[in-house]
């Protein structure tokens, strides 16, 4: 079976083919990962993107609403999101495509918050889905989804793909 190669200028103009897709990849490989939502990261994060909503960052409104206290803005679990598929599952080289996001329950200022990444359908032209689920320490889902990504390519010469530590195959 020939090996797909995709062709990326080189220095001089010319065209180079030695990067293949990753191989490795099977249905029902996962990832887990945690993130403690305090009210540093809420606040650093309202400063970033210029989100003062107060039901974020003000107790004292917060308290008056129906979650009663603040809550964290959802960008955060969606850049969470970004954090793994990047750096951990599939990891470097992953390019995000798009991601579909329900947010189902709110997450509270300290809550600990675990994602798993789980490999769904594998598509042509070396392109993914996985399904990405956010749950809070009770189990609660707080946020659930797909993400479509292209998964990485490796150039012929180095090593093929190897999941990285916490990545467990079906």
């Amino acid at each position: 079976m020939p090996v797909e190669t995709v062709g990326m200028v080189g220095t001089a103009g010319t065209v180079e083919t030695s990067w293949v897709p990753a191989t490795g990849f099977s249905l029902g490989m996962s990832c887990t990962r945690t993130l403690q939502v305090d009210e540093k990261l809420i606040h650093d994060y309202a400063d970033v993107t210029g989100d003062h909503n107060p039901i974020h960052v003000d107790a004292a409104y917060a308290a008056k609403t129906r979650f009663g206290r603040c809550i964290a803005h959802g960008g955060i679990l969606v850049g969470f999101i970004s954090k793994v598929l990047g750096d951990d599952f599939p990891g470097d080289g992953t390019v995000w495509m798009s991601q579909e996001v329900r947010f189902k329950a709110p997450v509270f200022v300290d809550d600990t918050v675990t994602l798993e990444v789980t490999l769904v359908h594998l598509l042509p032209k070396n392109g993914a889905w996985l399904t990405t689920v956010i749950s809070n320490e009770n189990g609660v889902i707080v946020a659930n989804g797909t993400a479509e990504v292209k998964l990485p390519l490796h150039h012929a010469s180095l090593a093929p793909f190897q999941p990285k530590a916490g990545v467990r195959g079906k």
